[in-house]
């Protein structure tokens, strides 16, 4: 199906085909469980999250420093929640119309999740993204107006982004917590859970180098038998 697409790499090509497996295998399993296609709407996630990539390594590239707003109309989908939430959505049971995924409710649940877990992330690798020359929520807001940055604006940025995490968080919860919208609860809880579990995720930093309690707690979770308690 692909024949005549060139690969740049043998990584890049494995990435592609490792993306696009999964992705129809999971299309394939939510259209028997919706009664309907669904693939178009994974991809259309898809395709927003590789473009805010993009847009995040050309700042890089160009050494572009975004405004704060700049940054976060980008990081809340650069920090993968839609791919990630979206396909499961499909698959806990509820039939999710179309009409559903395209109204407010759904696009506020995805989006304070997504600004939550950058800012929770952003606080705990801001000093290995400093180093590395990446932009990130609490640089901009401690780099400041007159572009001094310093130990003492650092920690002002830092209860700043606190603050609009909070602010995130209990919108979202909000949002869950509503019973009169069209988003079913059983998805609604998709959204929660994702937020709670990436809290304990990025809790000491990106996640990839997290300490050894929690790849403890990631290994029991997926690799020990559940153990049944006596009532």
């Amino acid at each position: 199906m692909h024949a005549g697409i060139e690969f740049c790499s043998e990584d890049i090509e494995i990435l592609f085909r490792a993306v696009y497996d999964t992705n129809n295998q999971i299309a394939a399993i939510g259209a028997k469980l919706q009664n309907r296609s669904v693939i178009d709407h994974i991809v259309e996630i898809w395709v927003k999250y590789v473009r805010t990539l993009m847009i995040e390594a050309e700042w890089t590239t160009k050494g572009h420093v975004p405004t704060m707003e700049e940054y976060m109309s980008v990081a809340e989908t650069s920090s993968a929640l839609g791919p990630v939430v979206v396909p499961s959505l499909y698959l806990v049971g509820p039939k999710l119309s179309d009409d559903m995924i395209r109204d407010p409710e759904y696009k506020n649940l995805l989006r304070y999740l997504g600004i939550g877990i950058r800012l929770i992330n952003d606080i705990g690798t801001y000093e290995k993204e400093m180093s590395e020359g990446y932009v990130n929520s609490v640089l901009l807001r401690a780099f400041g107006d007159d572009a001094v940055m310093s130990p003492s604006s650092i920690e002002a940025a830092k209860r700043e982004i606190h603050v609009l995490l909070a602010n995130s968080q209990r919108e979202l919860l909000k949002l869950v917590l509503n019973e009169g919208g069209p988003i079913p609860r059983p998805c609604k809880d998709i959204f929660w859970n994702t937020y709670k579990i990436g809290r304990q995720f990025y809790s000491e930093g990106d996640g990839f180098n997290m300490p050894q309690y929690l790849v403890a707690a990631v290994n029991a979770v997926i690799h020990e038998p559940l153990q049944q308690t006596p009532s």
